[in-house]
């Protein structure tokens, strides 16, 4: 949720469903599609960094008490657009934390083997 409209369209739903608390990741497509990192970066940038952003001001917005950002290993040593681009969700989401009453948090999942 990128553009403007869908902005605003996240935050109408946010502020009339009111949930105590909120989990933000992109679709586990996205996070394997290889176009995010080659030949689309800017996607990843829209669907992560303005994504996770327009999450933050809608659940701001809102009043949650808490909210978890869903980020991915490749975010501890990025290497690639994806893990930039989840690194920088993570901040966003420290940086909301220290502005707002609520538990703003981050969590990273990964492939172990």
């Amino acid at each position: 949720m990128s553009q403007p409209n869908l902005a605003q369209a996240f935050l109408q739903n946010f502020l009339g469903s009111s949930p105590p608390w909120y989990k933000h990741t992109i679709v586990g497509f996205l996070l394997l599609n290889p176009l995010l990192g080659g030949i689309a970066p800017a996607e990843a940038w829209k669907s992560n960094v303005v994504g996770t952003q327009n999450v933050l001001n809608a659940s701001r917005a809102s009043g949650a008490d808490r909210l978890v950002n869903i980020s991915t290993d490749k975010a501890a040593a990025p290497t690639s657009v994806l893990g930039y681009s989840k690194r920088i969700t993570e901040r966003l989401t420290a940086a909301a934390a220290q502005r707002t009453k609520g538990e703003y948090v981050s969590v990273r999942f990964g492939n172990v083997l």
